[in-house]
């Protein structure tokens, strides 16, 4: 669980960064390589969560 919780807030850093700069046209690739580290993430936490819920059926 401890691992689930480092993991979504990685998540929650990654997108609060790719918020701060979406409104500045430079840093464009910078937020989308943000937001593919954010999908990254989250489909980890999904794949996890799946794994743990499978294992403990």
């Amino acid at each position: 669980m401890e691992q689930l919780i480092k993991e979504l807030k990685n998540v929650r850093k990654a997108l609060e960064h790719a918020i701060q700069a979406a409104d500045d046209l430079p840093t464009a690739q910078r937020t989308l390589k943000d937001l593919k580290e954010a999908q990254s993430l989250i489909e980890s936490v999904i794949r996890r969560n799946k794994a743990f819920a499978d294992k403990n059926k």
